[in-house]
């Protein structure tokens, strides 16, 4: 009998299913969670359980991102809103954008999103200064990049700005910029998700992004090096005009800078030892180690953001390069010539010539 009765307790047992997490914690957030913690949050936590240097940090994920859409009292017209923004009206994108905005104005935090948002923050340290950046599930990914799209707020100290920076990133999917390139680019807009990460800031001393193949030319025998003093937000922007290193991938030899001078890398003593001014070749070679490993890690040439300070580089993040050119081939390169040699050419034609 009490075998029975112990049968139908478990018989009539409801099972619960644990609910998907408002937060994550960057180390969880791998490529498995990238649905939840969009492209950006995905790639860095792939370094991070690599050893890549990466500052710490947590993801608000795409739940959050609903809860939020969820709380605002105009819900449906967002949706509608959203349904009208196709390639045939792009001329009504800003007007939509605004509205949109305009709706979720009147949604504030959600009090379970704080909650969990906060606990986070306490755990890394009240006290910090974060960058708290946008991940959208559309972002960093094989085809498209998003660069730039979406909102990013650095130096943020505080639980009033944390949560003010947060919602900044969440309008941002709905800004005309972001709207207007993803009807460009084919990619329903009532499909894609924000998350936001949220990363201790690094005072960077210098900044910028190494490109493991020449974005320029397709050649992957190369890595190319750009880089600015202070923090690196004008460079992504292209407001600030940076120093620029092509180096050989093979022997790390730095074949052009900004004076167009070839140098011979790492080595040298004293004042000798500085391949630029503002980057040291320490430094360097450091930066082109961790370039080598990102892209074994991804297996195909990354576009990467670093800074560093005191010495010490992390890594802010890695995608794959989507606007390099294809080498060429050697028939693709030819230029044929009808002129007459004669008049071009009235001189011997000599070795050299």
């Amino acid at each position: 009998m009490g075998s029975t009765i112990s049968e139908a307790r478990v018989a009539t047992r409801v099972p619960t299913e644990k609910p998907e997490p408002l937060v994550l914690d960057l180390k969880k957030a791998g490529d498995g969670q990238r649905a939840a913690v969009g492209g950006k949050a995905a790639n860095l936590a792939v370094l991070l359980r690599a050893g890549v240097p990466v500052p710490r940090g947590f993801c608000i994920t795409t739940v959050a991102f609903d809860h939020f859409l969820a709380a605002c009292p105009r819900r449906t017209r967002i949706s509608e809103l959203l349904s009208e923004c196709s390639a045939d009206r792009i001329d009504r994108i800003a007007e939509l954008s605004l509205e949109a905005q305009s709706c979720l104005a009147d949604a504030g935090m959600p009090v379970l999103v704080g909650d969990a948002v906060l606990a986070a923050w306490r755990k890394l340290g009240e006290a910090q200064c974060f960058a708290v950046r946008s991940s959208a599930t559309v972002e960093d990914g094989a085809e498209r990049s998003f660069a730039g799209q979406f909102e990013s707020v650095l130096n943020v100290r505080g639980a009033d700005a944390l949560l003010r920076a947060i919602q900044s990133c969440w309008l941002s999917l709905f800004c005309e910029r972001a709207l207007t390139y993803q009807v460009k680019q084919q990619v329903p807009v009532e499909k894609v998700k924000m998350a936001v990460l949220v990363q201790e800031m690094v005072e960077a001393e210098q900044s910028g992004v190494v490109f493991t193949a020449d974005p320029l030319t397709g050649s992957t025998d190369r890595l190319v090096v750009e880089f600015v003093s202070g923090l690196g937000e004008g460079l992504v922007q292209g407001t600030v005009q940076p120093d620029r290193l092509l180096i050989e991938k093979r022997t790390g030899r730095v074949l052009a800078s900004p004076s167009d001078e070839p140098r011979s890398g790492f080595e040298g003593k004293g004042s000798a030892d500085r391949t630029e001014p503002g980057i040291s070749p320490g430094i360097l070679a450091r930066l082109c180690e961790l370039a080598h490993q990102t892209e074994r890690l991804f297996g195909a040439p990354q576009d990467i953001e670093w800074a560093q300070r005191g010495g010490k580089l992390f890594l802010l993040q890695a995608r794959p390069i989507t606007t390099r050119t294809p080498v060429k081939t050697w028939e693709e390169r030819q230029v044929w010539n009808n002129l007459n040699t004669g008049e071009v050419m009235p001189d011997v034609m000599t070795p050299v010539t």
